[in-house]
């Protein structure tokens, strides 16, 4: 844990982001970028690359805090609570997390190009919808050539270099593959996710690659930034649950029934109440887990997996609970729970299944105990 993020250090960068929020990204502002270019704001990008925001998940020589947990955790936080569209989880956590250690070449020329943002680059790993933790990798590479196909990259369509994972022809070990998506022998379907945030479908046939990572550090590595990912993912969800949470109660107060405000309503009351001890234990188990990051990869397993089974539980609770105080109206384009209660939707999906979660935290748990 790097010993230079102190908790000062964590409030001030937490501060900033919340008046960033605030005065740079209202919700009228993003509802208007949905539309136009490439789904987001460049200048909020370049914005979070002038303010460092995008070397967060970088070593200390590209202005970042390598593998500590924390300071990617506020910036997804961020990017809940204001619905950023930016290429934020894609490029500047996923990528970043991935290419961030190690003094090879291959993988230094990318840091700078994602600490500015100067180029986008995305993920793609998963292959099939049934492989929740993403351990198939069917993908091969050979001769410098790439043959497979990937699924569900976000900000795939937007990235100017896909990071892929891939398996060694010869040795059969895992690689990751840096492809441009514009070379000959690379398909790509782009998608369109419920939340106005755009993905891609990738179909490799022979595409030219470059292994940025080879054996035997990609596997490790691989499996260490899907984990970066998820808690990344369970502070996305924290944030967007607590802006949610918060335009839920405002509504609460100001809209009046029979004479009084909604909120008058006992029933009401103690659901809010309810939503509220959840989101704060979330913030308890993602900070334990953050803290707990660079334990073995056994403890790890536990805390990441522990934190996102209660961060859906967060994230779909939240979601239908404030839908309904809303009623009719909560589920309009013109207002922001709609969109927060798509948010979190996409999020769940992300993050996995709760039940494979449970079921390796039990395994983890298990195995634990048996090394002890």
């Amino acid at each position: 844990m790097n010993a230079a993020l102190d908790a000062e250090t964590l409030a001030m960068l937490d501060e900033s982001m919340v008046r960033f929020a605030r005065t740079q990204y209202e919700f009228g502002q993003r509802r208007a970028w949905l539309g136009q270019g490439r789904g987001f704001s460049p200048e909020r990008w370049r914005d979070y690359g002038e303010l460092g925001w995008l070397a967060l998940a970088l070593p200390a020589e590209h202005g970042g805090f390598g593998d500590d947990p924390r300071a990617t955790g506020r910036l997804m936080e961020y990017v809940g609570r204001s619905l950023a569209l930016e290429p934020v989880f894609a490029s500047a956590v996923q990528c970043a997390h991935l290419l961030g250690e190690g003094a090879d070449p291959r993988t230094e020329q990318w840091r700078a190009v994602i600490a500015s943002g100067e180029q986008i680059l995305a993920l793609a790993h998963a292959e099939n919808p049934n492989d929740v933790d993403g351990s198939e990798v069917r993908t091969s590479l050979r001769n410098g050539r790439v043959t497979g196909e990937k699924r569900a990259v976000l900000h795939g369509d937007v990235a100017d270099r896909v990071l892929v994972s891939a398996r060694d022809a010869d040795s059969g070990d895992v690689v990751i593959a840096c492809v441009d998506p514009m070379a000959a022998g690379v398909a790509v379907k782009r998608l369109k996710l419920v939340d106005g945030r755009s993905a891609a479908e990738f179909c490799f046939a022979e595409a030219e690659a470059e292994a940025v990572i080879i054996a035997p550090d990609a596997a490790s590595r691989l499996a260490h930034t899907l984990d970066y990912a998820r808690l990344a993912l369970c502070s996305e969800i924290y944030g967007a649950a607590s802006a949610l949470q918060e335009a839920t109660l405002e509504h609460l107060k100001t809209r009046r029934q029979f004479g009084r405000p909604l909120g008058a309503n006992q029933a009401l009351a103690h659901r809010m109440t309810d939503l509220h001890v959840l989101r704060e234990e979330l913030r308890a188990v993602i900070d334990t887990a953050e803290l707990a990051f660079d334990a073995s990869s056994i403890e790890r397993a536990r805390a990441v997996s522990a934190t996102a089974a209660h961060a859906l539980t967060v994230a779909r609770q939240t979601a239908h609970e404030a839908v309904q105080m809303h009623g009719g109206m909560g589920i309009t384009d013109e207002l922001s729970a709609s969109h927060y209660f798509r948010r979190l939707m996409v999020c769940t999906r992300l993050i996995g299944d709760r039940e494979w979660h449970l079921a390796r935290f039990a395994a983890a748990t298990s195995e634990a105990g048996d090394v002890a």
